[in-house]
């Protein structure tokens, strides 16, 4: 403490924060990638360099080989999302796309989880069934979101229901206090899934909720993408989790190699009066 009564900078709670933060950056895996980047992006620049009076014959294969990939995609049966970025992709970065391409088909991994996907798309096709009296109604409405509501139903098999309550947030603040009322409101379970998962003033209130949860018998889980291991959150946070009695899974986690990543619906689900809160919100400090 100095004399005039201010704590001298390195006391501070930020100071040591950002301290913490850039040492887990400097020796951590965001290094090791950061490195390898580097030195993938060098080992190319050399490489261009040598080679440089092939690249006519190379820009000529470099076309070649993309409009290939372009044309197995487009004869291959998969949605019209998947087809188009990878289109996307393929004809703005020939050689990369189609490493990537071929890469993510030809990985078991994938393989196996959208077979997995498919198998159960077609378990529960038959629970999810479109009554038409709402559509025709919606139709004598709006003709438009009608054909659009049958299109989604019949490539996602989502229908479409009528006699709902939405509540709509036009702040996140707003959201974030209905979000901590349901989570007081669990009594049996609490599942919270998001893609971005941040140390920070909302996290920090949500998972002091939780572990007053799991005090009181309440099972909680916890499940966020491998990304935030990069900047923010640690690599062994879903240990951290568990040793407060919650079970937490990092998705997919980043490592020095490829790797693929799947956008999911961020979600929490209480189950006192069965509701489940969908959010399009990412946790962020504030």
């Amino acid at each position: 403490m100095s004399k005039d009564g201010k704590k001298p900078l390195g006391d501070s709670s930020v100071f040591q924060k950002g301290r913490k933060g850039a040492m887990r950056v400097i020796y951590g895996r965001t290094a090791i990638i950061a490195v390898s980047f580097l030195a993938q992006i060098i080992l190319i620049g050399g490489v261009v360099n040598f080679f440089r009076p092939y690249i006519p014959m190379f820009f000529g294969g470099y076309m070649v080989l993309g409009l290939g990939i372009v044309l197995l995609i487009l004869n291959k049966e998969t949605t019209p999302e998947t087809k188009l970025m990878w289109t996307v992709i393929t004809m703005l970065l020939p050689l990369v796309g189609a490493a990537l391409y071929v890469y993510v088909e030809t990985q078991p991994g994938y393989r196996l989880l959208a077979k997995r996907l498919n198998d159960i798309y077609k378990q529960t096709e038959a629970f999810v069934q479109q009554d038409e009296a709402v559509l025709d109604a919606l139709e004598q409405k709006d003709i438009g979101t009608a054909q659009l509501a049958r299109y989604v139903h019949k490539n996602g098999n989502f229908a479409t229901y009528q006699n709902t309550e939405v509540t709509f947030f036009p702040l996140g603040e707003d959201k974030f206090a209905a979000m901590l009322t349901e989570l007081e409101r669990a009594e049996q379970f609490i599942f919270m899934e998001y893609f971005i998962l941040k140390e920070g003033y909302m996290w920090e209130k949500i998972l002091e909720i939780l572990e007053r949860k799991v005090q009181a018998g309440v099972e909680v889980r916890v499940m966020y993408d491998g990304t935030c291991a990069m900047f923010d959150l640690p690599y062994r946070y879903p240990e951290e989790l568990k040793a407060k009695g919650m079970q937490c899974k990092m998705f997919a986690p980043i490592r020095p190699i490829l790797s693929t990543h799947y956008n999911k619906p961020v979600a929490v689900s209480v189950d006192q009066l069965a509701v489940y809160l969908i959010f399009v919100t990412l946790f962020r400090s504030l």
